[in-house]
């Protein structure tokens, strides 16, 4: 990887329409040495660090962590070209979602149009597909790979070659704000559990694209509160069941008692400093805070590893199906050969919040968000 610190510029919000169309990624666009001058002054004497300029120099720092782990890992793996020669050049391509924002529906629409394979980072998941399909096969994508990536079906003929599309959160099933954490973020997107277990990380050498998935965050906070139910659900809580209801008004109570809680936290009080008086009363403020945390993150990662990148934005699957599904197949070197299952909308949340709310989020994304991160989502935070 080139040892040239990573280029990050600003821009102010503006209004926007939402794009029609997945796109590149452009990563020549990012500007370095301003924020390096920022980051770094020669004189700390007139430098004012607010809550976006900190949010800079983490990523502008974790950028730096991001290549030198990347040839750490090279080293100790010996996954390098070599490696890919070994596999045949079977190459992963990232599909990054902060959850909730359309996996599923990508990896079975590659699946089920292709008839190829897709893969996973969680061997769980994997162990389970297999289970369901009736199959015995060895879930592991790569024979000296134990840490994975992991097969996530067992029907279709496995590839030997080519791209091999590959879901991960990159450890954002997390419901916290640790900056802390951003140093490793690139490992916890080639990670079976965060990143947490170096075990259970693979080498990021494997990783030759990305498809970077983007939802409405008013609705994929909500989206969050549903999965959170259907967890209570699931471990038989029935008092929260019954307390946190699926409603508007579910919602904003169960918002309610996690800002109550979660605003007294050091972690959130630093991240939220300068601002805490705008966004404490935002329902569930702190998932908006992880939400745009991750977005920042995943565009500094894949500019650092030199990833080419798609960003998919959820609802261009319901304006422009067919564009979306070809521009998908085309990036990942694939042909379709049958019917892809129709996609089906989810439910827009924007009423569960007042205008004012609105703008608090807006003002959030201005001061924390990064070039890359507004310009992806700026025609979301305008009240309707």
């Amino acid at each position: 990887l080139p040892l040239s610190p990573p280029h990050i510029t600003f821009h102010n919000m503006v209004n926007s329409t939402t794009p029609a169309t997945p796109a590149l990624v452009d990563h020549t666009s990012f500007g370095t040495e301003r924020v390096k001058n920022q980051c770094f002054p020669s004189s700390f004497g007139n430098t004012i660090y607010n809550n976006r300029l900190i949010s800079v120099c983490l990523i502008f720092l974790t950028s730096w962590v991001v290549r030198f782990h990347s040839l750490a890992m090279q080293q100790i793996h010996g996954q390098s070209l070599a490696m890919q020669e070994i596999h045949g050049q079977l190459s992963i391509v990232w599909l990054m979602s902060f959850p909730n924002s359309g996996t599923s529906y990508t990896l079975n629409l590659v699946s089920s149009v292709t008839g190829q394979h897709t893969a996973t980072n969680y061997r769980s998941e994997a162990a389970k597909s297999q289970t369901r399909l009736g199959g015995d096969r060895d879930v592991e994508v790569y024979r000296n790979s134990p840490q994975g990536p992991f097969w996530l079906s067992n029907s279709n003929e496995r590839p030997q070659s080519g791209y091999l599309l590959t879901k991960t959160h990159c450890g954002g099933g997390s419901s916290s704000i640790n900056i802390k954490v951003a140093a490793a973020f690139s490992e916890r997107c080639a990670s079976d559990n965060g990143g947490e277990n170096k075990e259970k990380t693979y080498s990021n050498n494997l990783v030759a694209r990305a498809v970077h998935l983007i939802r409405d965050p008013f609705d994929n906070i909500v989206s969050r509160f549903h999965l959170q139910q259907k967890k209570m659900i699931k471990k038989n809580q029935t008092e929260k069941v019954e307390m946190y209801p699926l409603s508007k008004e579910g919602f904003r109570k169960f918002c309610n008692s996690r800002n109550e809680t979660k605003f007294r936290t050091e972690e959130a009080s630093k991240f939220y400093h300068g601002i805490s008086h705008q966004v404490k009363n935002v329902p569930c403020y702190e998932d908006f805070g992880h939400y745009i945390q991750w977005h920042n993150l995943a565009f500094a990662t894949t500019k650092e590893l030199g990833l080419p990148t798609m960003i998919i934005h959820y609802e261009n699957y319901t304006d422009n199906f067919n564009q979306t599904k070809d521009s998908l197949l085309e990036f990942l070197g694939s042909t379709g050969i049958n019917e892809p299952s129709p996609f089906v909308t989810g439910k827009s949340y924007r009423e569960y919040y007042t205008d004012k709310e609105i703008q608090a989020v807006d003002d959030m994304f201005s001061k924390l968000a990064l070039d890359k991160t507004l310009e992806h989502t700026k025609h979301y935070l305008v009240p309707l």
